[in-house]
Parts: structure tokens; sequence; C-alpha cells
């Protein structure tokens, strides 16, 4: 690897050789952090499926909140395509 793509962080140039040395170091936590990552994301779901329950059976049947709260969720839980 070499040192051409330079970031700064930390008033620290760190190269891509560097980063990469770093991540080589901090494999066994960045695995763990990746999935407590995962798993807290994949709770989203019925968090938001119980949030939306729980508005329609507590809301009147004319109510939009239900509605528009699954809209925004859906809206924010969906990957979206790279342009």
């Amino acid at each position: 690897m070499d040192d051409d793509s330079l970031a700064i962080v930390d008033a620290q140039r760190w190269g891509s050789a560097s980063v990469a040395r770093w991540a080589a170091t901090h494999h066994g936590q960045l695995v763990v952090v990746m999935v407590l990552n995962t798993v807290g994301v994949t709770f989203w779901l019925p968090f938001g499926a119980a949030v939306w329950a729980y508005l329609r059976d507590r809301l009147p049947a004319g109510s939009t909140l239900p509605a528009c709260f699954a809209a925004a969720f859906i809206a924010l839980a969906m990957p979206r395509r790279a342009q």
C-alpha cells in the first residue's frame, strides 16, 4: 500500500497504509462493533412495527398519523440506490 491518499484526523496525517495498519491491529474490536451495529439495526424493523401498531390501536380510525409514520419509517428503512 502507498500513502498517496491522505486524510487529516486530529491534526495528524493518515495515509492509506496507516489506516490499513490501524484496521489490521484493531480487527477484533472492529468485528465486535460491526456485529453490535448489525444487531441494533436489525431491531429497528420490529421497533417500527410496534410503534405503528401502537399508534394504529390508540388513535381514532380517521387519523392519518399511523399511515404517515408507516410511510416515513419505510422511507427511512429502505436502502437507497446509488445515483
